[in-house]
């Protein structure tokens, strides 16, 4: 059971209802606060603001809804500044995602935005995969892309490290024995010497200086190659944000409030003229004119007074009268369209520039990261190059101190040991690169298990992505089905089709709807269907939705609004199917529909804003 207070919500100025478990219809006469205390259990939800304004009463800077259920209080705030209104306080549903999956699939009022998109026949795909956040789970795809393509040349690598293994251990080993061989020779000749401790000083520190040397060169070729990588992917990266055109502000262009309140003052009219309508040609069509006027038969035509201003006129005139009052509503209804296709382009055109606008942000700032890490690179660079330029010039000087020295001795000896100081250099380098090729390819399995790892993930994605797709496009044709088996609409079946790319990736979910003609189901729009059937559609789309994104897990509550348009029969037939689909329904009913099973409210006792309209004198 829930129970609600509002203040200022919709054409709702003061009023509270409780809606108990089960079918709740909200039956009242038009401007009574139908469709405002669906507005205000939305507003109490959190699902307000995503598609829409909130909605605040016309003229009002604030409002409130305290919406009490089983687990407890939730009051939510609306404020007016600056023509904008803001939401704050604590609505039922915290998480955003869920606030837009309860707007798009359980609060189904006529304003609802795949209602609205299947009514106007625009393309559901974007709608019908919100709750997927398909945007970060293509980010995640490619994320894992490029650490696939990073692991492939690592693993390359590794591999041609394993192919260099024999090779580099054999280098490794003749090298050794050389070694041996000329220590050996140096001995039998050293014993023939005086000792010459300078000459060994020195010879020392040329080979440390010369392995020094040879990493400090080694080191210099990884920076550059890092250096090199980092600035093809910093030229790539500002490639991509040259491409991406500047977000230009978006000028208001249109007086968007105004507009709003023309569409909201068009739609008063437009029920003013039906109900007039309706009332006069129900006079009309049951031929009960002596309960409103003076009937006077006669044998030509019969003579009424009209019992709006009392002159004398026939039934004829009269008819064609009442159907200039549908003239002027569907007029009224083409101006209220246009109103609503422009401010509706005008929000696409908002979003459009915000999205732009973070996609600059982001290659911006990756932008300044790589650009940071090349400097910093760079700077490593310099200073390990001058580092490699004073070891050669302190080796070169060494090397002219120990050919001074030597030129005191036996040749051949100072052959011999610059020979060794040649092959322990030689041995060293080659140990080094052995032992970097065996860490290399030690690596190899982890490498091949962490892209083993990445493809299970890239896999479980692209599959929870299409599942939820394949089970969102069952279960509404499941549920098309049944309906049309319950309903027995216009038309003879509807679907929805998934779209794939080359690579089997859903890009497109489309709505196909098929007419029995002569026997045969032939595709159709719903252009060819009427009001009713398109609002059916409308309404079985976003239950598919309910049902293949588990919403009842996050709400207990199905807010239906805006189904005028279907026979009463009908408004009956779809509370009953859909009263064992959640704890909670509520829907609206004109008085004329009659007496459903559930509990009715009836907004007698609200201060709604046509109140104060009708006591104007």
């Amino acid at each position: 059971m829930l129970h609600i207070d509002i203040e200022n919500i919709g054409g709702i100025r003061a009023g509270t209802a409780t809606v108990d478990d089960g079918l709740n219809v909200v039956q009242a006469s038009n401007f009574r606060g139908k469709s405002s205390l669906i507005a205000a259990l939305r507003t109490g939800l959190g699902a307000t603001g995503h598609f829409d304004d909130h909605p605040l009463t016309e003229g009002a800077t604030a409002g409130r809804v305290l919406l009490e259920t089983d687990d407890g209080r939730h009051e939510v705030s609306l404020e007016r500044t600056a023509g904008t209104v803001t939401r704050s306080g604590e609505p039922y549903l915290a998480d955003e995602n869920d606030q837009l999956c309860v707007r798009l699939f359980a609060c189904l009022d006529e304003n609802n935005p795949i209602r609205r998109a299947v009514r106007n026949g625009d393309d559901l795909t974007e709608l019908l995969q919100t709750p997927l956040n398909i945007e970060e789970i293509d980010r995640q795809i490619e994320e894992i892309r490029r650490e696939q393509a990073a692991l492939e040349t690592e693993i390359t690598e590794a591999e041609r490290a394993g192919e260099q293994l024999p090779t580099l251990q054999e280098e490794v080993t003749q090298l050794e024995e050389r070694l041996e061989e000329l220590r050996d020779e140096r001995e039998q000749l050293a014993a023939e010497e005086n000792e010459k401790a300078q000459i060994e000083q020195l010879s020392d520190e040329i080979s440390a200086k010369s392995g020094s040397l040879a990493s400090t060169g080694s080191e210099i070729s990884r920076l550059e190659s890092e250096i090199e990588r980092k600035e093809s992917r910093l030229a790539d990266r500002r490639a991509e944000l040259d491409e991406l055109d500047e977000p230009e502000a978006l000028e208001e262009s249109i007086d968007v409030e105004a507009k709003r309140t023309e569409a909201d003052r068009l739609e008063t009219q437009i029920q003013l003229v039906e109900d007039l309508h309706r009332a006069n040609q129900n006079v009309l069509d049951e031929g009960e004119l002596d309960l409103v006027t003076d009937v006077e038969r006669t044998i030509e035509a019969d003579e009424i007074v009209c019992w709006v201003c009392g002159s004398r006129t026939t039934r004829d005139e009269i008819a064609e009268r009442v159907e200039r009052l549908q003239s002027r509503a569907a007029e009224l209804r083409e101006q209220r369209q246009e109103l609503r296709t422009e401010l509706e382009a005008y929000e696409q055109r908002r979003q459009e520039i915000r999205q732009r606008r973070e996609e600059r942000e982001q290659l911006q700032r990756e932008i300044e990261q790589l650009n940071a890490d090349v400097e910093e690179r760079k700077g490593t660079l310099e200073r390990t190059r001058e580092r490699k330029d004073e070891l050669e010039t302190e080796i070169e000087a060494l090397r002219a101190e120990l050919e001074d020295a030597e030129e005191e001795y036996n040749e051949e000896l100072t052959d011999v040991k610059t020979e060794i100081r040649t092959t322990e250099s030689a041995l060293e380098r080659n140990r080094e690169t052995l032992r970097e090729r065996e860490e290399e390819y030690a690596a190899l399995e982890a490498l091949e298990d962490e892209h083993d790892e990445l493809q299970a993930r890239l896999r479980e994605l692209r599959n929870r992505k299409k599942n939820t797709q394949e089970a969102l496009r069952d279960q509404f044709n499941a549920i098309i089905a049944d309906i049309v088996d319950q309903f027995e609409p216009g038309f003879s079946g509807a679907r929805l089709v998934l779209r794939t790319d080359e690579r089997g990736e859903v890009e497109e979910i489309d709505l196909e709807i098929a007419r029995d003609i002569d026997g045969k189901g032939r595709r159709t729009s719903v252009d060819t269907l009427s009001e009713g059937e398109v609002e059916l559609i409308g309404l079985v789309v976003a239950l598919a939705g309910y049902h293949a994104f588990d919403v009842d897990e996050t709400v207990p509550v199905i807010l239906i609004d805006g189904i005028s348009q279907l026979a009463a029969e009908h408004l009956r037939s779809v509370a009953t199917y859909l009263d064992d689909t959640s704890d909670v329904l509520v829907t609206t009913a004109y008085p004329e529909a009659g007496e459903f099973a559930g509990q009715t409210i009836v907004p007698d006792e609200w201060d709604v804003v046509s109140d104060a309209v009708d006591a104007t004198p």
